[in-house]
């Protein structure tokens, strides 16, 4: 039986040597080293064999890795989605980050582990199509019935809300309100009165108006023109803005009515040479009716014209004008003219104007005299007084 000596002496070869039993002797051969991932094998001991450390639990792969055997060695694998870290670690791939814009138009990535998604924007909604899953637009009117109080108008992406005309859109962009139109534009609609209705207005005038073919303007009713309006045979009726007065001219003692004019009074009879008191008094009256609007702008140093009285010019002639303020009638709350509101003006030698300079509130009635007297060679010749009655309306129209 033949004794294996390797066996009987196990350091009978170094250390570097390998020792192989043969017949009824040994022989010390080199050792075969293997690299780092092989084995050498069991068997013949002669070949180097890979190690397989994912079966032998020898890999140093993480729990959330997974271990692939490689020749020589093995790797660890991340789940989808991840990388190897610096630390051996898995990190996640943020693929909105590192592949830009993934996912399209109307869309926005969103990172998640170990994957991303795509979600539409605002307004727009996934649909699945030949390629692929898509955002399209939501058509906000066509689902949602009421959404808009008015008219709704789908956008890209979003919608509209449109009033009807006369309306404006609230803060909530979706329920719409009447404009008040005789408020917001009260200086540019009606010359009138301003009615709101429900998306527009109507202009209206007061009584002694007429609303105009355009609609915004009031024009003053002449009642005059209707005939018989005036109840007195020797009324005279005389128009004014918005209404009508029925004037009757009432002569004083010592005058009568000129047949040729009716808003004058005559002298009864001719005055003697030597009657100055009879003299002195005014050959004759007019009565002269002005109407004014309210608060009638006046620019200034250019006052508004009212009357014109004038006389004649003889050789040695000379005349004098004066007004006399008499009275302002007006209601509780109207400011009453006063002497200052008129003056007279004399562009020519014979004529005075009667201007007004300055605006007068109405409603209101003003009472003027002017005078006019003559003098012939600095001795006084005879004289006529011009009564004004002005009417002020109560509207500024």
């Amino acid at each position: 039986m033949d004794i294996d000596e390797c066996e009987k002496n196990p350091n009978i070869c170094s250390r570097t040597m390998k020792c192989l039993n043969t017949l009824g002797s040994y022989r010390c051969v080199s050792k075969v080293l293997c690299s780092n991932g092989y084995t050498l094998d069991p068997v013949l001991g002669r070949y180097c064999i890979d190690i397989d450390e994912c079966a032998n639990g020898t890999h140093e792969c993480t729990a959330d890795q997974t271990c692939e055997n490689r020749i020589g060695g093995y790797v660890c694998s991340c789940p989808s989605g991840h990388v190897v870290g610096p630390n051996k670690d898995c990190i996640d791939i943020d693929e909105c980050s590192l592949y830009g814009n993934i996912c399209g138009s109307n869309s926005r990535c969103e990172n998640t582990v170990g994957s991303f998604k795509c979600n539409c924007e605002n307004g727009f909604e996934h649909v699945s199509n030949f390629a692929g899953n898509s955002c399209q637009d939501i058509d906000e009117c066509a689902r949602t019935l009421g959404l808009c109080q008015h008219t709704c108008f789908n956008t890209w992406g979003s919608y509209k809300c449109i009033c009807k005309s006369g309306f404006k859109l609230n803060a909530d962009n979706r329920s719409c309100t009447d404009i008040d139109e005789c408020t917001e534009f009260k200086d540019n609609l009606c010359v009138g009165i301003c009615e709101n209705t429900p998306g527009s207005y109507v202009c209206k005038c007061p009584d002694g108006y007429k609303l105009g073919h355009n609609g915004r303007t009031c024009e003053d009713i002449d009642e005059c023109q209707a005939g018989h309006i005036c109840r007195e045979a020797d009324e005279i009726c005389h128009n004014i803005r918005g209404s009508y007065r029925c004037n009757k001219i009432k002569c004083p003692n010592g005058y009568h009515r000129d047949h040729e004019r009716k808003n004058r009074c005559v002298r009864s009879w001719p005055c003697h040479i030597n009657d100055h008191a009879c003299i002195r008094q005014p050959s004759h009256y007019s009565y002269n009716f002005i109407t004014l609007v309210s608060m009638l702008p006046v620019m200034p140093n250019r006052p508004e014209e009212l009357f014109k009285m004038k006389g004649y010019h003889l050789p040695g002639s000379a005349i004098q004008f004066s007004m006399a303020f008499l009275e302002a009638r007006a209601p509780p709350g109207i400011q009453r003219a006063t002497e200052s509101c008129f003056a007279l003006k004399k562009p020519e030698p014979t004529q005075a104007v009667l201007v007004m300079t300055q605006s007068i509130q109405g409603p209101q009635e003003i009472e003027l005299d002017l005078n006019m007297e003559v003098y012939h060679n600095a001795h006084f010749a005879g004289s006529a007084i011009a009564k004004i009655l002005i009417f002020v309306s109560q509207y500024e129209f």
